[in-house]
């Protein structure tokens, strides 16, 4: 799959953006629901534009930042007042590793 992205859309909702990552990008996009329901309409448009170069761009008018961590791209409100760029490069971010146990103790997959 294509790495690029072409999109065109006026004052429609982010959902509609982050599906069109997904359907034309190997990428999966996953992050707080409450960043989604409370965006801003979009307007925006991009002809074979680097993905992540249109992410920032899509996400810089929405206070929003990700970080690309492989086929994901994770994304969270910016709180910074200084607002710094909305990409943040993986290599910045430690790793975690873990088990994820349910209240009960049990092993979830």
């Amino acid at each position: 799959m294509s790495q690029n992205i072409t999109f065109s859309g006026k004052d429609g909702p982010l959902t509609n953006v982050f599906d069109a990552i997904e359907q034309q990008t190997s990428y999966v996009i996953s992050g707080d629901r409450e960043l989604v329901t409370s965006s801003k309409p979009v307007t925006v448009s991009a002809k074979d534009m680097p993905v992540l170069d249109f992410l920032a761009l899509v996400c810089k008018q929405q206070n929003i930042s990700f970080i690309p961590r492989g086929r994901n791209i994770f994304l969270f409100r910016n709180t910074s007042p200084d607002s710094p760029p909305p990409f943040i490069k993986a290599d910045n971010v430690p790793s975690v590793a873990g088990t994820v146990r349910s209240r009960k103790g049990e092993l979830l997959s």
